[in-house]
């Protein structure tokens, strides 16, 4: 995911790589980021980034814009399930009520017909 060409092409953009790079081309480029930027998950679970560069805060900046992407990425995969999981629970909500009114409409209905009683209406205080 970190090495993907959306998340890329922001960096080498930003950083203006292909200049910095010496390469003629976007793929150039994009490959020596790949190259220059390595990207491991430690056995704790956090992700470590690597970036090497002949500026060490050029390096540093490049690697904090990295993870820069990924948190919104992360913040934009949350709102999109938030959002998501909402319309479920609204859908949801609509079919539960329109299945609880076809039930009422039907305990009516079956009241009518065989004149039952209607025990909340008759034990009411």
């Amino acid at each position: 995911m970190m090495k993907s060409r959306s998340i890329c092409s922001e960096i080498i953009e930003k950083f203006d790589l292909q200049a910095s790079y010496k390469t003629k081309t976007y793929e150039e480029t994009y490959m020596a980021l790949v190259k220059f930027a390595q990207f491991k998950v430690t056995d704790e679970g956090l992700l470590s980034i690597t970036v090497e560069d002949k500026d060490p805060e050029k390096a540093a900046e490049i690697a904090n814009a990295f993870v820069d992407k990924l948190d919104a990425l992360n913040q934009r995969i949350v709102t999109d399930r938030i959002q998501q999981t909402g319309n479920f629970v609204k859908d949801r909500l609509e079919q539960v009520r329109m299945e609880m009114d076809s039930s009422r409409n039907k305990l009516v209905d079956f009241q009518m017909t065989y004149k039952a009683v209607d025990f909340d209406e008759q034990t009411r205080l």
